[in-house]
């Protein structure tokens, strides 16, 4: 269809919906679909297919539940095609039909939807779509128009909290201008939490310029405001801040501060002028133990002087086995400045050789990484350690070794032939390490013999791929390949669709169907959420129950982000011989929320997260299939390498009948 005709074929649309009688248009009835009707499943059946011209169908039809759906449907597509229809729903009868259609707007429509957008705001009725409207315009709206979040008032808390959400989105993507800072600092101020939220996570993650002219008041939010997750980011905003009451501030919420996730996000705040007044609480912090111990020992990677080694190594030694993690990480650090590393490294090996988890281990190896007379040791592990948890992190750490300033010169033809050798392994994620490492635009790089273009080893390790189950590394060839051509790297394509979703599956679902995993460090209890995310929900219990998930482990936990399993492979490569569609919603990433890891649109599979705290970053780009309901202190607790006992749907436990 040409796009004149589509622009006429959605005015007769419009003119259909616009004209519906009363009766089908009011209130939530007319928006809502019962899970699992005949509508309902062709919709999201189309969506899965990626059929965009059954989408656009729907997106016309009589009944405003079909709607509704079509124009989720259609923010999870991102198809720049609907467009012209989705602009047309702004004007539906129907308040969440307008809601989703600006949603989809959001994540679809771009620059060119951004003028209509605007005008919807100034003419709608309801103030939940008016924030829906104004979080999608921030989302597509250019520098130029900026002025826009400063000009425009609202008396009603929701919608004042869209404007405040749709900065952030904007601040994800441009800077902020300093006139435009005074409003976020009112926003910071406002009686209600979720404009307060929005404002910290601007400040916090957002471009913004310096915030050294309100520093009284990111110091009364930061210590007092009411809710916690507004506390926490107003921390993590002290990051763009320079004045020497930036010591005092830290040090109170250091020591004064009950919540340890607003200690991390202080503790991430901390610069080279900071740190060395605040070592004592910060000692306090690594003795604490838990994800407070890790964002330290992180963050001391790059803080840390030659003259701190003896009390960091003090510190390390004074805690726990257990606590592996921020010990390596700590003695990382210490490696990394200390002129003299041979007692260091000797401590290393001995904890590498004496851990019994292959995490401890390959933390271990990677603090190794810091010492580039390490390096034949480093070399020898890659390639004969048993588990690949080790080896991958091993060659990431051959890697990270070569950019030391003090490696070797004597070293560089050796350690290419190391990464020609990972990129000649059977073992995907060597290869992906090795390929990264291939297409490092070092000049140096091209002076090593065995290192030159020879694509060979590119087309062989492509052979040895399983497709769909390692496109993630198949990506990683392709820019390889494309780089050492001295060519563009190929548009990167979602793979075929490859997985119907199992609608058979679903039927048999309970309402609300709850999932509980019993882990090494507690129960912890989700909520699926069928009715956005039903081919991921079928997935998840298909594979929950064949018992897949059974003793796998944490492989991943950033401290105040996510905890993440589900590898089958233990070290985040591994996958399921099947892909799924991404499913994006509307709804926001919050404490708890249970998502879908992946390698770009499409391409998901088995390995998921649950977050620590609000992640509004990644609101409609991760699929987002269920909410932690019970265990959320449990979630705090899982370290990496926790085990994952069991996964299993709680009607299966209850009613264990095959």
């Amino acid at each position: 269809m040409h796009f004149s005709s589509l622009w006429l074929f959605c005015l007769l649309a419009y003119c259909a919906v616009a004209c519906q009688p009363a009766s089908e248009v009011t209130d939530q009835q007319s928006a809502q679909a019962q899970p699992f009707e005949e509508g309902w499943q062709r919709i999201h059946q189309a969506q899965d297919e990626r059929n965009r011209d059954s989408i656009h169908g729907y997106l016309s039809h009589p009944q405003a539940s079909y709607r509704y759906y079509a124009a989720l449907a259609a923010g999870s597509l991102q198809d720049s095609t609907l467009t012209p229809s989705l602009v047309y729903l702004l004007h539906d009868s129907a308040t969440k039909v307008r809601r989703a259609a600006a949603f989809a707007l959001g994540q679809t429509g771009g620059v060119p939807a951004a003028q209509t957008l605007r005008k919807a705001v100034e003419t709608e009725p309801d103030a939940r779509v008016q924030a829906a409207l104004l979080e999608a315009y921030g989302k597509v709206i250019d520098a130029a128009s900026l002025g826009f979040f400063q000009a425009y008032e609202t008396d009603d808390a929701v919608a004042r909290a869209g404007l405040a959400w749709g900065l952030y989105r904007s601040a994800l993507r441009q800077p902020v201008p300093d006139s435009l800072l005074p409003r976020v600092i009112a926003w910071l101020q406002d009686s209600s939490a979720a404009v307060r939220l929005a404002a910290a996570h601007t400040l916090m993650r957002g471009q913004v310029p310096s915030l050294n002219a309100y520093v009284d008041v990111l110091r009364q939010v930061a210590r007092q405001d009411t809710a916690v997750e507004v506390r926490m980011a107003a921390a993590g905003a002290w990051q763009h801040v320079s004045v020497a009451s930036k010591k005092q501030v830290l040090r109170e919420i250091l020591t004064e501060e009950p919540d340890e996730r607003v200690k991390i996000n202080a503790v991430r705040a901390l610069d080279a002028s900071t740190f060395p007044s605040l070592i004592d609480p910060l000692k306090d912090a690594l003795q604490a133990g838990g994800n407070l111990a890790v964002a330290v020992a992180e963050r001391l990677h790059t803080l840390v002087r030659p003259q701190d080694v003896s009390w960091l190594v003090r510190v390390a030694q004074a805690q726990p086995s257990a606590a592996w993690r921020p010990q390596a990480l700590i003695y990382a650090a210490a490696l990394r400045v200390s002129p003299d590393k041979r007692a260091l490294r000797r401590y290393v090996l001995e904890r590498y050789h004496a851990a019994e988890s292959p995490y401890a281990k390959a933390q271990w190896l990677d603090a190794l990484a810091e010492d580039p007379a390490a390096f034949d040791t480093l070399r020898y592990f890659v390639f004969t350690a048993a588990s690949p948890i080790v080896t991958s992190v091993g060659l990431a750490g051959l890697v990270r070794m070569r950019q030391h300033p003090d490696f070797p010169a004597s070293q560089h033809e050796t350690w290419a032939a190391s990464i020609r050798r990972g990129l000649s392994a059977g073992d995907v994620p060597l290869i992906s390490e090795a390929a990264i490492a291939m297409r490092n635009p070092d000049p140096t790089l091209k002076t090593l013999s065995t290192f030159r273009a020879d694509t060979s080893l590119i087309f062989a390790a492509l052979r040895r791929l399983q497709l769909p189950r390692d496109y993630e590394t198949y990506l990683d060839l392709h820019a390889t390949l494309a780089f050492l051509k001295e060519r563009p790297a190929p548009p990167v394509r979602s793979p075929a669709w490859n997985h119907p979703i199992d609608w058979d599956l679903l039927a048999t679902l309970p309402n609300e169907p709850r999932v509980r995993i019993e882990t090494s460090e507690g129960t912890v209890e989700l909520l699926l959420l069928p009715e956005e995310a039903p081919g991921t929900v079928a997935s998840f219990v298909a594979l929950a129950r064949a018992t897949f998930f059974d003793s796998l482990a944490f492989h991943r936990v950033v401290p105040n982000f996510v905890v993440q399993g589900g590898s089958p492979t233990g070290n985040g490569w591994g996958s399921t011989d099947y892909t799924l569609r991404s499913e994006f919603s509307p709804r926001p990433y919050r404490t708890g929320s249970v998502g879908m890891a992946s390698a770009g649109k499409d391409t998901e599979g088995c390995q998921w997260f649950i977050t620590h705290s609000p992640t509004p970053h990644l609101d409609g780009r991760y699929t987002l299939f269920a909410e932690v309901v019970e265990g959320l202190e449990v979630v705090q607790q899982l370290a990496v390498g926790s085990t994952i006992y069991s996964v299993r749907l709680v009607e299966d436990i209850e009613d264990p009948s095959p």
